[in-house]
């Protein structure tokens, strides 16, 4: 698994997800001094209220400690260039791909033993990443190189792929649901 494609500034609704159930709380919770405001604390959970399931002192030390070095990846990435190109992003990423890659399953691995993705498999989860990318995928063909248009030219893109989107939104929800992120 690869979450690449969050660095880039696509949002996913597995970004959204995977945050939401613990990921952004971990990174706000240590990220003290990346000069967040107190109302950033005051909207998220601190790292005290993370149900850490049933990992173990020194797992969630870890899993904190790689979410540390993840963001510093990000962070030194982007450095002061927080809009890149993709070709400017995969420069500097090169160097951090096989790190980061590493750390993500490593987390994804401590994730899943959390409980984070509710009863689902490893496969089952990576399946739901793979529906969001081709999901974004669609989207990404749909607009091309437009960036704007109209709801019409959207509605007419869209059509070739509309049974595809509406069976793989389908599925995510199917799986989102069994995770916890949804309620039944």
């Amino acid at each position: 698994m690869n979450k690449k494609k969050l660095l880039t500034g696509t949002i996913t609704a597995v970004a959204l997800s995977t945050l939401l159930v613990g990921g952004v709380t971990v990174f706000a919770a240590n990220n003290t001094d990346a000069g967040a405001s107190e109302e950033v604390y005051e909207e998220c959970c601190y790292e005290e209220e993370i149900d850490y399931g049933t990992l173990n002192q020194d797992e969630i030390n870890r899993l904190n400690a790689i979410y540390d070095r993840l963001d510093a990846i990000v962070d030194e990435v982007y450095g002061e260039d927080e809009e890149l190109t993709d070709e400017e992003f995969d420069a500097r990423f090169a160097k951090f791909e096989e790190e980061y890659n590493n750390l993500d399953n490593e987390a994804f691995d401590l994730e899943i033993k959390a409980g984070w993705y509710g009863d689902l498999s490893k496969e089952e989860i990576n399946r739901l990443y793979d529906i969001y990318d081709r999901m974004d995928a669609i989207i990404d063909e749909v607009y091309g190189e437009d960036e704007e248009l109209t709801d019409e030219e959207f509605d007419a893109r869209f059509a070739k792929y509309e049974a595809e989107y509406n069976q793989l939104d389908e599925e995510a929800i199917a799986l989102e649901t069994r995770a916890g992120f949804l309620e039944e």
